[in-house]
């Protein structure tokens, strides 16, 4: 009777070690995938930020020229206003396309 006491007590342990491996494991798994999709995260938005800036630049020397071609530096403004314009009705035209695309970016990295 006490050998099967003690061998009941030795699975009950066991079974709670097991348990608590399983919560161990799946929280390093949950930390490992959340620090990678954060990862990648933060270096999209650094790339982003250094895009940004390069197109301001870009946009104004842009502009600066189109001025000159057109006699006039207003102008070369408002045509480049107006292409950027164009661009942003396009991209409000597609924004939940975008939106579920990087939706499903992220779910998929959180899966795999």
């Amino acid at each position: 009777m006490e050998f099967e006491n003690k061998t009941i007590e030795n699975l009950l342990v066991s079974i709670e070690d097991y348990s608590k491996t399983g919560v161990d494991l799946l929280t390093l798994k949950f930390v490992k995938k959340s620090s990678d999709v954060l990862a990648k995260l933060i270096t999209y938005f650094i790339l982003i930020i250094i895009f940004s800036f390069c197109l301001m630049l870009i946009s104004v020397g842009l502009s600066f020229w189109l001025g000159t071609m057109l006699g006039a530096y207003y102008l070369g403004f408002l045509i480049l206003a107006a292409a950027y314009a164009i661009a942003g009705i396009i991209i409000i035209r597609f924004f939940p396309k975008i939106i579920r695309r990087i939706k499903n970016s992220i779910i998929s990295q959180m899966l795999n």
